[in-house]
């Protein structure tokens, strides 16, 4: 158990992200109501795990998941998906982008969350131990591309 981790939890039901910031209380658990404020939010204050929606309204989780790994900040977080879209493709897709795991919620089973954000953060290096020379910007701000959109001016059906 990490009780110094933070994680943070985008996802667009309110039930469903005040259900596993209750299951994942030993931690810092932060929420976002969507990928655009959850990518925002991320760059801020890096956390140690993000479990992310595949299905959102505005910055669904594959844009959302995208925007993440192209942030060096970012890049090397585990990210967990969450599902009601258990094809193939989706998973696929999600994988191809770089999602770390991912959990089907039909079916959905808490303690198995709980224990894959728990083998993450039992690998996870300690945030002192990180060079951040590499990282040439001098606040999360400047990694943002200035050319990002805000949720309020996403094309959903074109976002690549």
């Amino acid at each position: 158990m990490s009780p110094d981790a933070r994680i943070l939890v985008i996802d667009d039901d309110p039930l469903f992200r005040s259900l596993l910031a209750a299951s994942l209380d030993r931690h810092t658990v932060e929420t976002a109501a969507d990928g655009s404020e959850g990518y925002y939010m991320a760059i801020a204050a890096v956390p140690d795990v993000m479990i992310l929606d595949l299905q959102m309204s505005g910055w669904d989780g594959l844009k959302t998941l995208t925007m993440l790994r192209g942030n060096p900040l970012t890049a090397s977080v585990p990210v967990i998906m969450l599902t009601s879209d258990g094809t193939r493709a989706q998973i696929v897709e999600a994988v191809r982008l770089g999602a770390s795991d991912y959990v089907l919620k039909p079916g959905f089973s808490i303690d198995e969350l709980v224990a894959k954000v728990e083998k993450y953060l039992a690998a996870r290096v300690p945030a002192a131990a990180v060079n951040t020379a590499t990282v040439s910007a001098d606040s999360p701000a400047e990694l943002v591309s200035s050319d990002v959109p805000t949720a309020d001016f996403v094309d959903d059906d074109n976002w690549e």
